[in-house]
C-alpha cells in the first residue's frame, strides 16, 4: 500500500473514533480501536518484512 494511501487509511480510523467519542457510542469507539490496532499491527509486520 502506498504511502498516501496508508495514511488517508489511518486518519479515517482516527476520524470515527473521534465521531465515536463525541456520539458517545461505545461500540462504535471499540469497533475503531479495534480497527486502528489491526492497522498498527498490519504497519509493523510489513515494515519488518521490508528490512
Amino acid at each position: 500500500m502506498s504511502r498516501p494511501a496508508s495514511g488517508l487509511l489511518a486518519l479515517s480510523g482516527l476520524a470515527g473514533l473521534a465521531y465515536g467519542v463525541v456520539q458517545r457510542d461505545p461500540l462504535f469507539v471499540v469497533g475503531q480501536a479495534c480497527l486502528l490496532i489491526l492497522y498498527y499491527l498490519v504497519q509493523t509486520r510489513s515494515d519488518e518484512r521490508k528490512n
